[in-house]
């Protein structure tokens, strides 16, 4: 039970990033300063950021009760998934030589915090 907070904070953070993906996907694009001005860039936001992270924390959050069978597993598979963004933010950072702290390190740290939060609770 000490654990569940390990789960339950990654699972509402990806609640939450949907959401506002699915809501507002032009917020999520200007935190990278980006831009959605055409409907199938809105639609990408609200597919990537919106529906995988609602449905993403709704799994976490559900898995325990619903499937305690395959509930770590799927935390696991979920930490390799973000592990895999952050993988995917470093190279970036790597080649791109970006300047400042905000949003591709902050973001960074987000990620391995989130991976290494539900491999914990999977282990």
């Amino acid at each position: 039970m000490l654990t569940l907070p390990l789960l339950v904070i990654p699972a509402l953070f990806f609640v939450g990033m949907g959401v506002i993906g699915l809501v507002r996907p032009a917020f999520i694009a200007n935190i990278f300063g980006g831009k959605v001005e055409t409907a199938p860039s809105r639609a990408e936001v609200r597919a990537v950021y919106g529906g995988y992270g609602v449905v993403m924390g709704a799994l976490l959050l559900g898995a325990p009760t619903l499937m305690p069978d395959v509930a770590r597993g799927i935390a696991l598979a979920m930490a390799a998934s973000v592990g895999a963004m952050a993988l995917g933010r470093t190279v970036s950072a790597i080649v791109e030589r970006q300047g400042g702290w905000y949003p591709t390190w902050f973001f960074l740290g987000v990620e391995l915090l989130l991976a290494a939060s539900l491999a914990i609770w999977a282990w």
